[in-house]
């Protein structure tokens, strides 16, 4: 605490981080989630190591299907239960980036001009009904998962809550 001030600005809560709305609270936040999502991301590095010999022949597919049902769909749990000021540029940052980059070298995007891989980023984002790949676009994400979080907990909120009991979002 002396090193903060003699002030705990932020603490994990249920794998969360909450803390103050000030200043130093968003800071403080915003550096424990960047720290969590970046060593989330660093078995990418060992993913993208990963090549195909004559013996193992599907470790594109493998490394597809890791990078879709695991390492991409994690981070939505920050994005519902911390508001998207503090998610949205970290899962920016840390998250898609990281993924489009393991994603990139699984295509084979490096002969591609940077158009062409900005237009396939676009396209990958979308779910798989649309043609995409679904996954990524985290910081687009962040406000509609806390929204869904904040709405599934409506009624508990105004419950709970005497200024929200008569705000009616019907």
């Amino acid at each position: 605490l002396d090193g903060q001030g003699g002030e705990l600005h932020a603490l994990k809560v249920v794998g969360g981080f909450v803390g103050s709305n000030t200043e130093e609270g968003i800071k403080a936040r915003t550096a424990m989630l960047t720290n969590t999502l970046e060593t989330r991301m660093r078995v990418l590095d060992e993913l993208d190591a990963m090549i195909d010999t004559e013996s193992e022949t599907d470790n594109k597919q493998l490394q597809y299907n890791t990078i879709k049902r695991s390492i991409s769909k994690a981070p939505i749990y920050w994005g519902q239960v911390m508001p998207p000021t503090i998610t949205a540029p970290v899962m920016a940052c840390v998250v898609d980036g990281r993924i489009r980059t393991s994603l990139s070298l699984i295509a084979g995007a490096g002969a591609s001009s940077k158009a062409q891989c900005d237009d396939w980023w676009a396209l990958a984002q979308l779910p798989t009904e649309m043609g995409g790949l679904d996954v990524g676009g985290h910081a687009e994400g962040c406000r509609g998962y806390y929204a869904s979080t904040v709405l599934a907990c409506w009624p508990e909120l105004q419950r709970t809550c005497p200024v929200l009991a008569g705000l009616s979002i019907d």
